[in-house]
């Protein structure tokens, strides 16, 4: 955890240096999407977007953070049985894998036409 906050510090520095860097907001939410703290990180994705619009990743990441914040509306998972898939996901996978299962889980879903109710997580 010490890790993620050191890490942070560095980004908060080069934020300071040059505060159009997109890729130090990007890393900077994902040091604090690590440690939990996901508005934080929702705020950092949200500039890394607005100064790059086409960063896929940053996306991708802040609708992970949103679901971690149960914002699910937000992240376009209205559709009550992705959103229920995704609560019962991350419920059972608190203790084994967490938010790269989830995430790895949920990009396969979306990237395919297949009803996500079936999958099976590992």
């Amino acid at each position: 955890m010490e890790q993620y906050g050191d890490a942070i510090t560095d980004y908060d520095k080069a934020i300071r240096i040059n505060p159009e860097y997109a890729d130090a907001y990007y890393n900077r939410g994902w040091a604090r999407n690590e440690l939990e703290q996901y508005e934080a990180a929702i705020a950092d994705y949200d500039e890394a977007i607005r100064l790059k619009p086409d960063y896929a990743d940053v996306y991708y990441n802040r609708g992970i953070a949103k679901g971690e914040l149960n914002q699910y509306e937000a992240m376009n998972l209205s559709r009550p049985r992705f959103r229920n898939y995704f609560k019962n996901l991350k419920t059972r996978n608190r203790s084994g894998g967490g938010i790269r299962r989830i995430t790895s889980t949920i990009s396969s879903s979306l990237n395919s036409p297949v009803d996500v109710m079936s999958r099976r997580t590992r």
